[in-house]
């Protein structure tokens, strides 16, 4: 036996002998609270029999604790456990080949993983509804009969919880649906410049009933905290977006294909081989159809290639899925879009109502709502000063987000001399103009997200100076009826004259729509 393989089996028993020795500890950790939460289910048990519920119900929700962390800890580590650690044999063999490294991957055909999301739907959905009953259980009647009507507030939690067995049921249902559906890559990996292509195999028949809504988003996760305070998460970095017809190709007896063909920008980062934090390329595919919705998301490789087998591609470069494409208009016209945009006499008018996002409006209001409440409920029990104030400072901003959705409009008239904006909010109003020797034109931009949903907005880009644009050398006007203020308002990116569009294809319909006002070739 050579020095190296002497180290190696050294190292071996090392990390053998340590592993027991962490496994002693932590058996010795979890006994006590298995030990505990045994004899309080039993207790609770005994109180139960002869007919004390009030002394049974505290004693049966403390065992239940105490017995899943002592039984969850011994049980996830017999699971997770190892005798020694392995080397991935594909990370061996192809170290610097990471879209190797995953089965999927390697083959691929990346199967949609809806059951592993709803199982966890159901594990979360169990364990909510057995403590929050118990819980409400335990505390609202005795509350109640004290006089404490305000404790009615926790009955929100069972409600939650019902709400969050209907997701799984929804979830588990649209599993059995689609439990055989894929994405297969039609070259792997695919790489940032070049192209992602390949189809979606449903493995049965998709009826939609407009159409379907395929994405692409590049994502960055990121894990903060640790403990009861760990969060994780989601911006996106880029996205593109495309609506297809419900004429879909048939790629077998009974089952339809969803063509996908995306253009990878070239500055954007590789995909994060493994789970975690990392860089993410996501593949979504949605459409309306009887039952459960289809709903699916695939994670897809990209990673840098050499440049020989790197195929840059041009903007000219022809769309195979171009023929199963909804025009605009119909995109715009199946999602009810609200956006207005007309010949006017003082020429091309791009009207943004107020309340055009009625879904996103009603969640930030009930955001709101709920927030407000926990403010009012610090005040009510005399919290810390600062705990209200901190949280109250917060609230402001999500109040003007809620009045904006609900009462902000905006007006943007273009024609060859000038672009007019004008936003108004009820009663009040500002107005600019940019002449258009200064608007080197209109820039499409991730605006607010809300979960894995991006609005888009526009954005005017001026000509830059020393001093900043011209336009932001103009004073912005503020009227009220009659009275009018001055002040100056400036962007070095930009200036946002449009936002909280929903559909990525209108808004690239939009920014070609007010160059082609300006005199321009879009």
């Amino acid at each position: 036996m050579n020095k190296q393989h002497l180290n190696e089996a050294s190292g071996g028993l090392a990390v053998k002998f340590g592993g027991k020795v962490w496994v002693g500890f932590l058996i010795l950790f979890a006994l006590p609270f298995a030990v505990i939460g045994m004899l309080m289910l039993a207790t609770a048990f005994h109180e139960w029999q002869k007919g004390n519920l009030w002394d049974a119900a505290p004693a049966g929700l403390v065992g239940l604790i105490f017995s899943g962390v002592g039984f969850g800890l011994i049980i996830g580590r017999r699971l997770s456990a190892k005798k020694v650690p392995k080397v991935d044999p594909r990370k061996a063999l192809h170290p610097d080949q990471p879209w190797l490294w995953r089965d999927d991957w390697a083959a691929g055909r990346i199967k949609w993983a809806g059951g592993q999301a709803a199982g966890f739907a159901w594990l979360f959905a169990v364990l909510w509804n057995a403590i929050s009953t118990i819980l409400t259980g335990t505390i609202v009647p005795d509350e109640l009969h004290k006089g404490h009507r305000e404790v009615l507030f926790v009955l929100i939690f069972p409600l939650v919880g019902l709400g969050l067995l209907a997701l799984a049921v929804y979830m588990t249902l649209l599993w059995r649906r689609f439990k055989n559906c894929a994405f297969e890559m039609a070259a792997v990996p695919a790489a940032p410049g070049g192209t992602l292509e390949g189809m979606i195999q449903t493995g049965t028949r998709l009826q939609p009933e407009h159409g379907v809504r395929l994405r692409l988003v590049c994502l960055r996760r990121v894990t903060t905290g640790a403990g009861k305070s760990r969060s994780t998460h989601e911006s996106i970095l880029w996205e593109d977006e495309k609506m297809l017809g419900p004429d879909l190709p048939e790629t077998g007896p009974g089952q339809t294909g969803i063509p996908v063909f995306f253009k990878l920008p070239a500055d954007q980062p590789e995909s994060t081989a493994g789970t975690g934090d990392g860089i993410y390329w996501r593949l979504e595919a949605t459409a309306k159809i009887s039952g459960p919705d289809f709903r699916v998301s695939f994670d897809v490789p990209v990673f840098e290639l050499p440049d020989a087998r790197t195929e840059r591609i041009t903007p000219a470069d022809p769309d195979p899925t171009a023929q199963y494409q909804m025009p605009v208009e119909m995109v715009r016209r199946e999602e009810h879009s609200r956006i207005q945009a007309s010949d006017g006499p003082n020429g091309r008018e791009f009207f943004f109502p107020a309340a055009r996002n009625l879904g996103t409006a009603l969640f930030m209001t009930l955001f709101m709502l709920f927030w407000s409440a926990a403010i009012w409920f610090m005040i009510w029990k005399k919290a810390p000063l600062l705990f209200p104030v901190v949280f109250g400072f917060f609230n402001v901003f999500v109040v003007w987000g809620c009045f904006n959705l609900w009462f902000k409009s905006s007006r943007i008239t273009i024609d060859s001399a000038k672009v007019t904006l004008t936003n108004r909010w009820l009663i009040f109003s500002r107005t600019r103009t940019f002449p258009t020797s200064e608007v080197m034109g209109f820039q499409l931009k991730i605006g607010m997200t809300s979960g894995s949903q991006a609005y888009h907005d526009i954005k005017l880009i001026t000509r830059m100076d020393d001093d900043g644009s011209e336009a932001e050398k103009e004073p912005v006007t503020l009227t009220v009826k009659a009275p009018r203020m001055k002040f100056r308002l400036g962007d070095p990116s930009g200036i946002t004259i449009a936002g909280s569009i929903a559909s990525k294809p209108e808004a690239g319909w939009l920014v070609q729509e007010m160059t082609r006002a300006l005199g321009r070739k879009p």
